[in-house]
């Protein structure tokens, strides 16, 4: 039943601006939770100084 209703919600939104949520795609959450490349690439004061 879940499948038959992904695969007709897939099929609406084809050539619209937006999308539903619940057919957009997930991603897990330790990617949402991850530093971006900015934040990563950032040193804190102790190692500036060495």
């Amino acid at each position: 039943m879940l499948s038959k209703i992904q695969v007709v919600g897939k099929s609406m939104p084809k050539g619209k601006e937006y999308r539903p949520l619940g057919l957009q795609p997930k991603k897990t959450c330790a990617m949402g939770c991850q530093l971006n490349k900015h934040e990563d690439n950032l040193k804190t004061k102790k190692q500036q100084r060495i």
